[in-house]
């Protein structure tokens, strides 16, 4: 697989969530491991991935661990996308919130 091709079905399930749901609940698409590199300007081809997120209301983020074990840093992402707090990606506790784990992104929407 591509890392782009990767990230197809999280960000299938995340736009799906946001239309079931409707604007009132925050979205996140997290990307974990070597998969973030396809959200920099290493892979411009995400572009219009990121793009469709974000009208989507969706937002889409990395982890900055990974981001760092990468060899990357906030200033290689894409536009639109941020980075995730560690401990949030690799806590299990979230609360009231559903996540879809999809190795290597979760899909995290509030319940």
């Amino acid at each position: 697989f591509d890392d782009v091709d990767r990230l197809t079905t999280p960000a299938r399930i995340a736009a799906n969530a946001r239309a079931e749901i409707g604007p009132r609940a925050e979205i996140e698409l997290v990307a974990q491991g070597a998969v973030v590199a396809a959200l920099t300007s290493r892979a411009p081809d995400s572009g219009g991935l990121v793009a469709g997120l974000e009208a989507s209301d969706v937002a889409v983020v990395v982890c900055r661990n990974s981001l760092a074990s990468a060899g990357l840093s906030a200033d290689d992402l894409l536009e639109g996308v941020g980075q995730a707090h560690a401990k949030a990606v690799s806590s299990n506790s979230y609360g009231k919130v559903h996540v879809t784990r999809l190795f290597p992104c979760e899909v995290r929407v509030p319940v």
